[in-house]
């Protein structure tokens, strides 16, 4: 019998942890719409995506990128770098779409239809798993207690109203590793068992990120 050949990457690679930019997602009030019917969107050399774009994706003058507009729909654009206040350094990144229908919201019919209940994990492990939660296609994610979940869980700084924003960008970074525009609802309910009606009376903007 022949061993099969051990991998010749090196362990540290292996084990690196590279987060995937599948399609550049964009806030809606990032993007403005123009006379001539295009949708614009300019971020700045020193945000993340446009980090991605430029170190990892090297995409050059005139290209096409994927990009998705949050909660509303998903095409491609043309890459363009315009100077920054700084001439000799990082250029900012301009996204043009031809294509308006981006700017529209998601309609119900085609959000995903799996709701996900998760027990409350320990908070750190909680941050962690919302990326990898909303990669996989979600519309409702509810948060509950359980037999072996601590109440203090739910006293987490995670839970708290300020910290909203930085909830939605977790999940916001797992759909752009999927490549999906449609954000999952966010909701904690503390008690397990009138779980059942208080979600069938509960809103999209209840607890929401």
């Amino acid at each position: 019998r022949v061993a099969a050949p051990r991998c010749a990457v090196p362990r540290a690679v292996r084990v690196q942890h590279i987060r995937c930019l599948n399609r550049l997602l964009l806030e809606p009030n990032e993007c403005k719409l123009t006379h001539d019917g295009c949708v614009v969107a300019l971020l700045p050399h020193d945000d993340t995506r446009v980090e991605h774009v430029r170190n990892v994706l090297r995409a050059r003058e005139g290209e096409g990128l994927r990009v998705g507009v949050l909660d509303g729909g998903a095409c491609e654009a043309s890459v363009a770098w315009v100077p920054a206040e700084d001439e000799d350094g990082p250029r900012n990144l301009r996204l043009t779409i031809g294509d308006v229908s981006v700017l529209r919201s998601i309609d119900e019919a085609h959000r995903p239809r799996i709701d996900l209940l998760l027990a409350m994990p320990r908070p750190l492990q909680f941050a962690r798993l919302l990326p990898a939660v909303a990669s996989l296609g979600v519309r409702h994610i509810w948060i509950t207690g359980a037999a072996r979940v601590e109440k203090s869980y739910f006293s987490s700084h995670l839970l708290r109203a300020e910290k909203a924003a930085e909830l939605r960008a977790t999940l916001v970074e797992g759909l752009a590793q999927a490549g999906d525009t449609a954000v999952p609802t966010l909701a904690a309910l503390v008690c397990y068992l009138p779980l059942g009606q208080r979600v069938a009376g509960m809103s999209r903007k209840s607890w929401s990120c």
